[in-house]
């Protein structure tokens, strides 16, 4: 157990092959099955921000999340445009009030080049 106090290399690096990935992410707002989506083209706005940020993320990314639904989306107040790079060019998608952030990597993959940076991390 680790106790405020305590040395960190204790807490964190018991093990030498023991590898840590720590994320930092500003509040996303809410869950999207908490929040009400107003009319059809919020719902529309939603489906469109989140084919755009997964598909420029596999673009980049060889990105998978691998355990979407709706309790690792969340939706914040929004009403700036919303900009998306496809490797090729930018393109912009109108928030309709509500921006929409995917959470939990856990089951993620992450390519990097030739690197695999994380995959099922809930393994290691």
């Amino acid at each position: 157990m680790c106790v405020i106090g305590e040395v960190l290399a204790d807490c964190f690096f018991r093990n030498p092959n023991e590898k840590y990935l720590i994320f930092e992410s500003s509040h996303c707002g809410v869950p999207i099955n908490r929040n009400q989506v107003k009319n059809a083209w919020a719902a529309v706005s939603i489906i469109t921000q989140l084919a755009s940020a997964l598909a420029a993320a596999e673009l980049a990314f060889d990105y998978e999340h691998r355990d979407l639904h709706f309790g690792n989306l969340l939706v914040k107040r929004c009403e700036d445009l919303i900009r998306y790079n496809n490797g090729y060019h930018d393109y912009y998608v109108r928030p309709v009030g509500l921006k929409v952030y995917v959470i939990d990597f856990t089951y993620s993959k992450i390519r990097l080049g030739m690197y695999l940076i994380l995959q099922n991390c809930h393994l290691y």
